[in-house]
C-alpha cells in the first residue's frame, strides 16, 4: 500500500480555484485599457479643436493693430460661442468675441481699455466682446472686461 500524504503537506500540489481569476483580471485590464484609449482620443480631439480655434484667431481682423499697441504675436481673437462649447470659459452669454492680448513683462503692457478701443476701431465687431490682457511671465490675468461693440 502506498504511503498516504496527509492534507496540508508541502509536497501536495496546490488545489486550483477553477481558473476564473485570470479571466476576470484579463477582462478588467482590457476594459481599463479601452477606457484609457477612448479618454485619450477625446482629449486629443478637444486639444486639436482648441488649437485650430486659436490659430484662426491669430490672423483675425484687428490682430496687427493689437500688436502695434504692445500685444505679442501669441495674441488671438476667438469666437466666444466656440469657446463656450469646449470649456468653462466664464464668458458672458451675450458676448460674441474673446480678444486675448498677451504681453511681455518689461515691455509696454496695454490695458483692457486700450485693447478694446483698438480692436473695436480695427475690426468693427457686431456686438459686445471680452478683452483680456495677460503678461506672459507673470502667469496671471492683468484684466478681463466686457465691452460694447464700440469698445466702450
Amino acid at each position: 500500500m502506498p504511503p498516504t500524504v496527509p492534507p496540508g503537506n508541502p509536497r501536495e500540489p496546490p488545489r486550483g480555484k477553477g481558473g476564473h481569476g485570470c479571466l476576470v483580471a484579463g477582462a478588467a485590464l482590457a476594459g481599463a485599457l479601452a477606457l484609457a484609449v477612448a479618454g485619450g482620443t477625446f482629449i486629443l480631439h478637444e486639444a486639436r479643436v482648441q488649437r485650430e480655434i486659436v490659430q484662426r484667431g491669430t490672423t483675425a481682423p484687428g490682430i496687427e493693430d493689437l500688436r502695434a499697441i504692445g500685444c505679442d504675436p501669441g495674441t488671438t481673437v476667438m469666437d466666444a460661442h466656440e469657446l463656450r462649447g469646449m470649456l468653462d470659459s466664464g464668458l458672458p452669454a451675450d458676448t460674441s468675441v474673446f480678444v486675448a492680448c498677451l504681453a511681455t513683462e518689461g515691455g509696454a503692457v496695454p490695458t483692457c481699455d486700450d485693447v478694446a478701443r483698438t480692436y473695436a476701431r480695427a475690426a468693427h465687431p457686431s456686438g459686445s466682446f471680452v478683452a483680456e490682457v495677460r503678461v506672459v511671465k507673470r502667469f496671471r490675468i492683468e484684466c478681463r472686461r466686457v465691452y460694447g461693440a464700440d469698445g466702450g
